[in-house]
Protein backbone atom coordinates (compact mmCIF):
# COMPACT_ATOMS: atom_id res chain seq x y z
CA UNK A 1 0.00 0.00 0.00
CA UNK A 2 1.62 3.04 -1.12
CA UNK A 3 2.30 5.85 2.17
CA UNK A 4 0.24 9.50 1.85
CA UNK A 5 2.78 11.82 0.38
CA UNK A 6 3.87 14.20 2.73
CA UNK A 7 3.67 17.79 1.59
CA UNK A 8 4.63 20.98 3.37
CA UNK A 9 1.37 21.82 3.43
CA UNK A 10 0.88 18.84 5.89
CA UNK A 11 3.75 19.67 7.75
CA UNK A 12 2.25 23.49 8.35
CA UNK A 13 -1.07 21.72 9.22
CA UNK A 14 0.28 19.85 11.68
CA UNK A 15 2.30 22.17 13.46
CA UNK A 16 -0.28 24.86 13.39
CA UNK A 17 -2.29 21.90 15.22
CA UNK A 18 0.54 21.67 17.90
CA UNK A 19 1.15 25.20 18.14
CA UNK A 20 -2.97 26.18 18.39
CA UNK A 21 -3.35 23.19 21.54
CA UNK A 22 -0.13 24.66 23.28
CA UNK A 23 -1.45 28.20 23.45
CA UNK A 24 -4.83 26.83 24.35
CA UNK A 25 -3.85 25.25 26.67
CA UNK A 26 -1.37 27.87 28.16
CA UNK A 27 -4.92 30.21 28.28
CA UNK A 28 -6.51 27.89 30.60
CA UNK A 29 -3.68 28.05 32.61
CA UNK A 30 -3.84 31.77 32.77
CA UNK A 31 -8.05 31.58 33.65
CA UNK A 32 -7.88 33.32 37.01
CA UNK A 33 -9.34 31.71 39.96
CA UNK A 34 -12.73 32.91 40.92
CA UNK A 35 -14.25 31.82 44.31
CA UNK A 36 -16.60 34.90 45.04
CA UNK A 37 -16.17 34.64 48.38
CA UNK A 38 -15.08 38.41 51.08
CA UNK A 39 -11.35 37.65 50.00
CA UNK A 40 -11.81 37.64 46.45
CA UNK A 41 -10.54 41.01 44.97
CA UNK A 42 -12.47 40.76 41.34
CA UNK A 43 -16.20 40.66 40.50
CA UNK A 44 -18.02 38.28 38.63
CA UNK A 45 -18.09 40.67 35.72
CA UNK A 46 -13.83 41.23 35.72
CA UNK A 47 -13.36 37.70 36.07
CA UNK A 48 -15.94 37.03 32.66
CA UNK A 49 -14.36 39.51 31.16
CA UNK A 50 -10.38 38.18 31.77
CA UNK A 51 -11.69 35.30 30.82
CA UNK A 52 -13.25 36.10 27.76
CA UNK A 53 -10.53 37.92 26.71
CA UNK A 54 -8.28 34.54 27.10
CA UNK A 55 -10.85 32.07 25.19
CA UNK A 56 -11.57 34.56 22.29
CA UNK A 57 -8.74 33.73 20.13
CA UNK A 58 -9.58 29.77 20.23
CA UNK A 59 -13.08 29.99 19.56
CA UNK A 60 -13.66 27.24 22.13
CA UNK A 61 -17.08 25.70 22.60
CA UNK A 62 -20.11 25.88 24.40
CA UNK A 63 -18.94 23.06 26.67
CA UNK A 64 -15.91 23.76 27.02
CA UNK A 65 -15.29 27.39 27.88
CA UNK A 66 -17.79 26.15 30.75
CA UNK A 67 -15.80 23.14 31.69
CA UNK A 68 -12.46 25.21 31.48
CA UNK A 69 -13.79 28.18 33.63
CA UNK A 70 -15.68 26.42 35.99
CA UNK A 71 -12.28 24.28 36.70
CA UNK A 72 -10.89 27.77 38.25
CA UNK A 73 -13.60 28.05 40.85
CA UNK A 74 -13.01 27.68 44.10
CA UNK A 75 -15.06 28.25 47.42
CA UNK A 76 -18.59 29.62 47.26
CA UNK A 77 -18.82 30.05 43.32
CA UNK A 78 -17.61 25.98 42.97
CA UNK A 79 -20.53 25.34 45.26
CA UNK A 80 -22.97 27.56 43.42
CA UNK A 81 -22.02 26.03 39.88
CA UNK A 82 -22.37 22.56 41.14
CA UNK A 83 -25.64 23.27 42.88
CA UNK A 84 -27.05 24.75 39.44
CA UNK A 85 -25.43 21.98 37.59
CA UNK A 86 -26.57 19.43 39.18
CA UNK A 87 -30.65 20.92 39.80
CA UNK A 88 -31.17 22.34 36.38
CA UNK A 89 -30.54 19.70 33.93
CA UNK A 90 -32.85 21.32 30.90
CA UNK A 91 -30.76 21.76 27.86
CA UNK A 92 -30.86 25.87 28.24
CA UNK A 93 -28.53 25.99 30.60
CA UNK A 94 -25.96 23.72 28.57
CA UNK A 95 -25.28 26.97 26.61
CA UNK A 96 -22.39 29.00 27.85
CA UNK A 97 -24.11 32.62 27.57
CA UNK A 98 -27.06 30.84 30.20
CA UNK A 99 -24.40 29.70 32.34
CA UNK A 100 -22.59 32.73 32.51
CA UNK A 101 -26.06 34.58 32.98
CA UNK A 102 -26.64 32.17 36.22
CA UNK A 103 -23.25 33.00 37.74
CA UNK A 104 -23.58 36.42 37.24
CA UNK A 105 -27.26 36.89 38.77
CA UNK A 106 -25.77 34.46 42.03
CA UNK A 107 -22.54 36.68 42.47
CA UNK A 108 -23.24 40.25 41.06
CA UNK A 109 -23.76 43.04 44.01
CA UNK A 110 -25.90 46.10 43.32
CA UNK A 111 -22.12 48.27 43.48
CA UNK A 112 -21.04 45.47 40.39
CA UNK A 113 -24.24 46.39 38.58
CA UNK A 114 -23.19 50.47 39.27
CA UNK A 115 -19.71 49.74 38.10
CA UNK A 116 -21.12 48.28 35.25
CA UNK A 117 -23.31 50.82 34.10
CA UNK A 118 -21.22 53.75 34.64
CA UNK A 119 -18.96 51.81 32.02
CA UNK A 120 -21.13 51.47 29.47
CA UNK A 121 -22.08 54.81 29.89
CA UNK A 122 -18.13 55.75 29.32
CA UNK A 123 -17.77 53.05 26.65
CA UNK A 124 -15.57 54.09 23.67
CA UNK A 125 -14.55 53.11 20.40
CA UNK A 126 -10.15 52.80 20.28
CA UNK A 127 -8.34 53.12 17.41
CA UNK A 128 -7.45 49.68 16.01
CA UNK A 129 -10.62 48.26 17.03
CA UNK A 130 -13.22 46.98 14.43
CA UNK A 131 -16.16 48.19 14.35
CA UNK A 132 -18.30 44.96 14.61
CA UNK A 133 -16.20 44.83 17.71
CA UNK A 134 -17.24 47.80 19.50
CA UNK A 135 -20.99 46.76 18.81
CA UNK A 136 -20.30 43.25 20.37
CA UNK A 137 -18.70 45.32 23.11
CA UNK A 138 -21.93 47.35 23.83
CA UNK A 139 -24.00 44.53 23.71
CA UNK A 140 -22.44 42.37 25.76
CA UNK A 141 -22.16 45.59 28.41
CA UNK A 142 -25.57 46.43 27.96
CA UNK A 143 -26.99 42.59 28.62
CA UNK A 144 -24.59 42.38 31.59
CA UNK A 145 -26.17 45.77 33.33
CA UNK A 146 -29.93 44.94 32.18
CA UNK A 147 -29.66 41.26 31.56
CA UNK A 148 -31.36 39.55 28.71
CA UNK A 149 -35.28 40.08 29.38
CA UNK A 150 -34.09 43.34 28.01
CA UNK A 151 -31.66 43.12 26.30
CA UNK A 152 -32.84 40.46 23.86
CA UNK A 153 -36.67 41.14 23.30
CA UNK A 154 -38.64 40.96 20.96
CA UNK A 155 -41.19 42.90 22.54
CA UNK A 156 -41.80 46.01 20.21
CA UNK A 157 -42.07 48.82 23.54
CA UNK A 158 -39.30 47.38 25.21
CA UNK A 159 -37.12 47.05 22.21
CA UNK A 160 -37.56 50.65 21.38
CA UNK A 161 -36.45 51.29 25.00
CA UNK A 162 -33.54 49.41 24.39
CA UNK A 163 -32.25 50.57 21.27
CA UNK A 164 -32.83 54.19 22.29
CA UNK A 165 -30.60 53.74 25.04
CA UNK A 166 -28.01 52.07 22.88
CA UNK A 167 -28.54 54.46 19.64
CA UNK A 168 -26.63 57.33 21.61
CA UNK A 169 -24.15 55.95 23.36
CA UNK A 170 -23.65 53.93 20.34
CA UNK A 171 -22.70 57.08 18.17
CA UNK A 172 -21.02 58.88 21.77
CA UNK A 173 -18.29 56.61 21.22
CA UNK A 174 -18.02 56.12 17.94
CA UNK A 175 -14.67 56.88 16.31
CA UNK A 176 -15.11 60.67 14.79
CA UNK A 177 -14.18 59.18 11.00
CA UNK A 178 -17.21 56.81 11.13
CA UNK A 179 -19.35 58.86 12.88
CA UNK A 180 -19.29 62.09 10.62
CA UNK A 181 -20.52 60.09 7.77
CA UNK A 182 -23.39 58.35 9.36
CA UNK A 183 -25.63 61.19 8.95
CA UNK A 184 -24.61 61.38 5.45
CA UNK A 185 -25.25 57.75 5.30
CA UNK A 186 -28.60 57.60 6.29
CA UNK A 187 -31.55 59.13 4.63
CA UNK A 188 -33.21 60.35 7.64
CA UNK A 189 -32.95 61.86 10.69
CA UNK A 190 -34.97 59.14 12.66
CA UNK A 191 -32.87 56.14 12.25
CA UNK A 192 -32.64 52.83 14.51
CA UNK A 193 -29.59 51.61 16.72
CA UNK A 194 -29.60 48.64 14.34
CA UNK A 195 -29.64 51.08 11.54
CA UNK A 196 -26.45 53.36 12.52
CA UNK A 197 -24.25 50.23 13.34
CA UNK A 198 -24.94 48.65 9.85
CA UNK A 199 -24.11 52.40 8.41
CA UNK A 200 -21.11 52.27 10.23
CA UNK A 201 -19.85 48.68 9.16
CA UNK A 202 -20.59 50.05 5.62
CA UNK A 203 -18.25 53.18 6.31
CA UNK A 204 -15.57 51.64 7.95
CA UNK A 205 -15.09 49.26 4.45
CA UNK A 206 -14.65 52.53 2.44
CA UNK A 207 -12.58 54.11 5.10
CA UNK A 208 -10.46 51.10 5.09
CA UNK A 209 -10.61 51.44 1.41
CA UNK A 210 -9.40 54.24 1.09
CA UNK A 211 -7.03 54.34 3.51
CA UNK A 212 -5.10 51.82 1.50
CA UNK A 213 -5.62 53.92 -1.60
CA UNK A 214 -4.21 56.88 -0.26
CA UNK A 215 -3.38 56.96 3.23
CA UNK A 216 -2.88 60.61 3.86
CA UNK A 217 -6.44 61.11 2.81
CA UNK A 218 -8.02 61.75 6.69
CA UNK A 219 -11.47 61.50 5.33
CA UNK A 220 -12.59 59.51 2.34
CA UNK A 221 -13.70 60.98 -0.75
CA UNK A 222 -15.97 57.97 -1.96
CA UNK A 223 -18.11 58.63 1.46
Amino acid sequence: MTEPAITAGTIVNAVDTVLSSFYSTAARDNILVFSGGPGDTKTIYEWFRHSERLAKPFRWRDVDKIQYLSDKLEGPALHFHSAIWSDNLAQDLRTYAEWKKRMIDGFVTIADKDAERKRLQEITQIDGQRVRDYIYKLDAMYWLVYGDALADTTNADYAKIRDDTKLPLFLKGLLKKFKDRIRTRLSTDTYTYAEACAAALQIEQMVLLQEVIDPTSPYPSIL
